[in-house]
């Protein structure tokens, strides 16, 4: 996960070391290492926001699955960015990487992709300021795709857009589908085929990406569990933990805190 970068499967072989901090300007900046002794496979999703990011590999592979072949990152170094609402699937083999992720509700690049897609960066930029990562972006001709589908079918294209449009509202999936005319599995079928993962996890993963920036924001967990659409408080905290390696309660930023499990270490700055 470059982003906040999401581990599909938590094992013993996967160890994820993350540092979150709000910016002065209310960006909220990851920096994060990971270190894969076997292969693992990763989903990240990024709701309604911008991320720019740039990531160092200082052992192994990192690859992109982009409709359903992958895409080897050649540079021990490369940057990132993703536009909202995107789907993005990375293998790690043997990785050892360390990234800085930049998220945000506003456009953080002059020319905005309408894809994710990586480019060339010099290595030093791994402790840059975004504005200086969307320089480099900006005057870079050279992007490759990494988006998890490029070319969906109709039917999954309709399916996410309209998830997108009202991943906030409660209620089941199946409405999604009738309204779209198809049948709840056929619909689900469709999605997973296109995006590797089914719908109800999908909106899962970017409620909780809203969920994180609305805690870090300053809203209170009471608050802001309904406003992203769940409609009980423990399947929240269940579904924040799992795509976040955390509690939401890490997330209202006050003095530094932070968390340990048997896979991630967290650790949590206040804005600055």
């Amino acid at each position: 996960m470059t982003g906040p970068q999401q581990i599909r499967r938590k094992t013993a072989g996967c160890n994820v070391s993350r540092s979150v901090a709000r910016t002065s300007s209310g960006l909220l900046r990851v920096s994060q290492s990971v270190n894969v002794t076997g292969k693992e496979q990763g989903l990240d999703a990024t709701g309604r926001y911008w991320m720019l990011a740039v990531v160092e590999i200082e052992a192994g592979s990192i690859e992109y699955v982009c409709d359903n072949e992958t895409v080897a990152v050649r540079e021990s170094h490369f940057g990132i960015v993703a536009p909202p609402f995107s789907i993005i699937e990375v293998l790690l083999r043997g990785t050892r990487s360390r990234s800085v992720s930049y998220v945000s509700a506003g456009n953080l690049l002059t020319v905005c992709p309408n894809e994710p897609v990586i480019f060339n960066i010099a290595m030093d930029a791994i402790q840059d300021s975004p504005e200086n990562l969307a320089r480099h972006f900006d005057r870079r001709a050279l992007t490759i795709p990494v988006g998890r589908c490029r070319y969906p079918s109709l039917l999954a294209q309709r399916a996410k857009s309209a998830i997108d449009n009202t991943f906030a509202e409660p209620g089941a999936l199946s409405r999604t589908a009738h309204e779209l005319g198809v049948s709840a599995s056929a619909m689900s079928r469709a999605f997973r085929n296109a995006y590797g993962l089914p719908p109800v996890r999908y909106r899962h993963m970017i409620r909780t990406m809203d969920g994180m920036m609305r805690l870090v924001a300053g809203s209170p967990i009471s608050q802001v569990f309904q406003e992203i659409g769940f409609d009980d408080l423990s399947r929240f905290y269940r579904q924040f933990k799992r795509y976040t390696l955390s509690p939401p309660s890490l997330y209202k930023f006050g003095s530094r805190v932070g968390h340990r499990s048997k896979n991630a270490k967290i650790t949590f700055d206040p804005p600055g």
